[in-house]
């Protein structure tokens, strides 16, 4: 059961990883193109949403020190980036960033935060202990006489979290390319109504461009940017529902314990001499 756990969870955190880059490289860009902020002003509106991130990483390591609620996290986060990637491809035009986006953030953010927190424990939870690793010689271990099994070399356990972390990276970079491909090709058929292919390629390399439009066309291009950033939205929210159904095959009747991994008051081993005794 706990590798087909594992093979489920390396797949949510491949689909998961789609929203990650676009979000965090989207939003920042929208906040400039759209809303005229300078690079250091979209940055620091995109603040809401790191620190939720951080807020949610770490509400989910303190649910899971208590006790092994790691299936319900995944799909909790999964929910919340599902729903905020839904809610971020809402956003209507406007000079300026509209309050409810920095709901929408804190939603996405969470739901990030939480998902990365909730992956790793699972690594840690559903390997087998006598999975974990070789023991290392004795000459290696600090000299104590009893350790845990966390003090102990775990190299499998590192691949494992190591594997994740890279499919989530990966799910990330063909999520972006993605994206990036269908805002390219939402904004510029549009955009070719009204500009030259030269005003078409300048706009590309630099949003500063935009001032050199008349106001009215500033209007119309800001609102096909806008339109193409929210299409890229719904694209990533098609993969993290999918990750909501991917989650549902990771479902165990009966948890397993923390002290299953070696995890709080959970299983030690004890050396004698030079024999490492479970």
């Amino acid at each position: 059961m706990g590798k087909i756990v594992l093979i489920w969870s390396d797949r949510n955190a491949f689909t998961i990883g789609f929203p990650y880059m676009v979000v965090i490289i989207g939003l920042p860009q929208r906040f400039q193109v759209v809303n005229g902020d300078t690079p250091i002003l979209a940055g620091v509106h995109s603040l809401p949403m790191l620190l939720a991130s951080a807020v949610g990483a770490a509400a989910g390591g303190v649910a899971m020190s208590k006790k092994n609620v790691c299936f319900y996290l995944v799909l909790l986060s999964d929910a919340l980036q599902a729903v905020g990637t839904g809610l971020l491809s809402s956003i209507p035009t406007s000079a300026h960033v509209l309050p409810r986006t920095y709901g929408f953030m804190v939603v996405q953010g969470s739901g990030m935060g939480m998902s990365i927190a909730a992956l790793m424990f699972i690594a840690r939870v559903e390997l087998k202990p006598q999975h974990q690793g070789q023991y290392p010689p004795i000459s290696a271990v600090a000299p104590k006489s009893r350790v845990t099994r966390a003090e102990i070399n775990v190299m499998r356990l590192a691949a494992i979290i190591g594997a994740l972390n890279q499919l989530r990276i990966l799910g990330a970079v063909i999520g972006l390319a993605a994206a990036t491909t269908d805002f390219s090709n939402y904004v510029r058929p549009r955009l070719e109504d009204i500009l030259t292919p030269q005003q078409i390629s300048l706009l590309s390399q630099t949003t500063t461009f935009l001032t050199r439009f008349p106001p009215a066309e500033v209007v119309i291009i800001k609102d096909v940017y806008n339109k193409g950033y929210n299409q890229q939205m719904v694209i990533v929210m098609a993969f993290a529902i999918s990750s909501v159904v991917i989650a549902l095959f990771a479902f165990r009747r009966k948890p397993l314990s923390l002290e299953h991994a070696g995890l709080g008051q959970g299983e030690r081993v004890e050396i004698r001499g030079d024999e490492v005794v479970l």
